[in-house]
């Protein structure tokens, strides 16, 4: 059994290597050397030292992350060393990184209680590698019950960050599933200004991974929103909205069209339906056309749809009122002896097209 003492100057040696491939990339020949002579037979080198000048910096990096994977299986805590600076590596070193972990990360697994406590402690600047790895347990196995604690344990303490990406993959084990832990990562949101890089991250390993599009993120929050976090959820999307390198129009535009289709009306529909008419006032035909379908079906028994209904109607009016003539005689008397103001604009005799 290896010297824990020389186990630990030699995680330091890492530490302090791994923050000169950023910083001191000219330093990094002369501390491989010293980091060699530390790690001994721990990391099992029997490489021959090479001649100064022989050595390249790419050379040198894949030098430390071979040291760095002979050593992980046996020293779990090292592989901290790879998440404290992950966010200031160059692609190709991220690149390598990933390429050089996979096989110790498998042969660790998800039941080590030492993986997972770095995983746990891992800085928010390290969440790509964190959802990377995660991914990887997870590839041939179901998350473990520790693993899913983990990964939400991380969560609250850091605030949702793109290792949302992680809590889905842990918590999800097939689409639906996967929509349901989305609208409770974006709804456990602590800061809004988090939103453009979480979105951005999920979005791409959601593209990659699930050919799922920035189109069903929308209407995946639209349609899937329940009582408990509408609110926030309402703030979220309102968000998106404002991101249109994210949710263009026509993206915006598609996926209302879907939570529409589904005649079957969510909590946060009409309110989304105004907020895209405040973003996008040259929608009112589309919006228009989507109400006017949705009202002829037996939606009315949805929850807060009439009231959202008629805040639609007001704020899109003299256009708007047409829609009035599309409910029943009863429905139209009903409504609009509850709301004087509407009723008056009708009896005005304003034209509309």
């Amino acid at each position: 059994m290896a010297n824990p003492h020389v186990i630990s100057e030699a995680e330091e040696l890492t530490r302090f290597g791994l923050s000169m491939i950023v910083n001191e990339p000219a330093r990094l020949g002369d501390w491989l050397s010293e980091l060699g002579g530390q790690l001994g037979d721990v990391a099992m080198l029997d490489e021959p030292k090479k001649e100064e000048g022989e050595e390249g910096e790419d050379g040198m990096v894949e030098r430390l992350l071979d040291i760095i994977v002979r050593v992980m299986p046996r020293h779990i805590p090292v592989t901290s060393i790879l998440l404290e600076h992950y966010d200031g590596y160059s692609m190709r070193t991220k690149m390598a990184i990933k390429a050089k972990i996979i096989e110790p990360i498998l042969a660790i697994g998800q039941v080590s209680t030492e993986l997972l406590a770095v995983l746990g402690s891992a800085p928010t600047r390290a969440d790509e590698l964190v959802a990377w790895i995660v991914r990887l347990l997870v590839s041939d196995a179901h998350p473990s019950r520790a693993l899913r604690q983990t990964i939400l344990d991380r969560e609250a303490r850091n605030g949702a960050g793109s290792a949302a990406i992680s809590w889905m993959v842990v918590t999800a084990v097939d689409r639906h599933q996967i929509e349901a832990a989305m609208i409770d990562a974006l709804g456990a949101l602590n800061r809004l200004d988090q939103l453009p890089d979480m979105i951005r991250s999920m979005l791409c390993w959601l593209k990659r991974d699930l050919d799922i599009s920035a189109d069903d993120v929308l209407f995946m929050a639209i349609n899937g929103t329940t009582r408990p976090n509408a609110k926030r959820m309402g703030k979220v999307i309102d968000q998106f909205i404002l991101l249109p390198d994210i949710f263009d129009r026509s993206i915006i535009q598609d996926a209302l069209t879907r939570a529409y289709r589904t005649n079957n009306p969510s909590i946060l529909l009409m309110r989304v339906t105004m907020q895209v008419m405040r973003a996008y006032p040259e929608m009112l035909d589309v919006c228009l056309d989507l109400v006017g379908a949705l009202i002829l079906q037996p939606v009315w028994d949805t929850p807060q749809f009439e009231a959202g209904f008629v805040r639609f109607v007001k704020m899109c009016q003299p256009r708007s009122l047409k829609l009035l003539h599309r409910l029943g005689k009863a429905h139209k008397h009903a409504l609009l002896e509850a709301n004087p103001d509407l009723k008056a604009a009708l009896r005005s005799g304003t034209r509309f097209s």
